[in-house]
């Protein structure tokens, strides 16, 4: 299977009835890991050791029947999304079933178990499964990207509102200089809110599964032009040299706004965390079916337990810059959702002192 292997356990007092669904799932096509729990007590146990993806439940079993079981796990935060079988051959009629469904089971199903149902049902919450998981993590990094950013906008916005006051109040005993100076910390403050909030939309927008790629042959250079000059200020102010090493005739297929997004973003990473009069190197090279593209700085560098966790999907790693910049983590999110969807690859190379270059990888231009 192209997914992890997911765990079921069964739970059932009869020893006849584990080892025959044991065996249906074991010979079907679905390739699990199977837990066999003969009460209640002892399936407590498993799933304190490991959380099941499906539970399959017997309902009468001694000391601690179905109902009860379910009805426990159903108000454990920790188990309450797992999706649960009853399987039972006594407690088979309808309002059986309702109370079955009232204490939190997604599915029933009766013994003597029928092999072609069994694998049907546990099929389809396997999926429901999967889904609660995809969900509680998409939640999880929501929760720490909303986090991340209400307080990099609340310093920024206060950053902004401060120093406006100052003026406002004590306006005639600043010198001009010195209000030049509120005004650029003002300005600074203001597009650092802006990029957060471009990002922030982007990001929100390439999150709905219909965002098509609009793939076109273009120079290279087109995507990166623009965002040198967005970004020269930036760079100027901590006289960093950006020198574009990427010629001019070199094509590509991609997405233009989106490409021009990841240079964006990779470029203003590297301003920030290069220190002054620092070098950042902008280059391509072919590969036998693509263009890697790489964007190296000379500054602070990742440590190496920082870099493994750059680019899992629900993490969002975030430092200060060398003057102290602030930053979502959202930036490189969406250079590897967009360089994702040019079926490439982002990764990063990099040395704490000594600098980082990250680097993806896009297809070459189609003859």
């Amino acid at each position: 299977m192209d997914n992890p292997q997911r765990r079921i356990l069964i739970v059932d007092d009869q020893i006849e009835n584990l080892q025959a669904i044991y065996q249906i799932l074991e010979k079907s096509a679905i390739s699990e890991e199977i837990s066999l729990a003969s009460s209640a007590n002892q399936a407590y146990k498993v799933i304190e050791h490991e959380l099941p993806d499906l539970i399959i439940t017997d309902w009468e079993m001694p000391d601690i029947n179905g109902i009860e079981f379910i009805t426990t796990l159903k108000a454990n935060p920790a188990t309450k999304d797992i999706p649960i079988i009853m399987c039972t051959g006594i407690m088979t009629s309808a309002k059986n079933l309702e109370t079955s469904l009232a204490a939190g089971a997604a599915d029933y199903i009766r013994k003597p178990v029928d092999e072609v149902e069994l694998i049907a049902r546990v099929k389809a919450n396997l999926h429901l499964s999967e889904q609660y998981r995809k969900i509680k993590l998409l939640n999880e990094s929501k929760d720490t990207l909303f986090s991340i950013i209400s307080h990099d906008l609340r310093g920024s916005i206060g950053s902004i509102e401060g120093f406006t006051d100052l003026i406002k109040m004590d306006y005639e005993n600043y010198s001009q200089v010195q209000i030049l100076e509120f005004i650029d910390i003002i300005g600074k403050q203001s597009r650092s809110i802006y990029a957060i909030l471009e990002n922030l939309l982007l990001w929100a927008t390439n999150q709905k599964e219909n965002v098509s790629i609009n793939l076109q042959q273009a120079p290279l250079y087109k995507a990166i032009e623009e965002n040198l000059e967005l970004l020269e200020d930036s760079a100027s102010k901590k006289q960093i040299r950006i020198i574009n090493s990427i010629p001019r005739d070199l094509h590509a297929t991609f997405d233009l706004n989106m490409i021009s997004t990841v240079f964006r973003n990779l470029i203003a990473n590297a301003i920030k965390f290069t220190y002054e009069n620092g070098i950042i190197t902008i280059k391509a090279e072919t590969a036998p079916d693509a263009i890697i593209c790489s964007i190296e700085d000379n500054g602070v560098g990742i440590s190496t337990n920082r870099i493994e966790k750059i680019f899992q999907k629900n993490s969002f790693e975030t430092t200060s810059g060398t003057q102290d910049e602030s930053g979502s983590g959202l930036g490189l999110k969406l250079c590897q959702d967009f360089i994702e969807k040019h079926q490439g690859k982002i990764w990063v190379e990099s040395e704490v002192g000594k600098g980082s270059c990250f680097k993806f990888k896009i297809p070459l231009v189609k003859n």
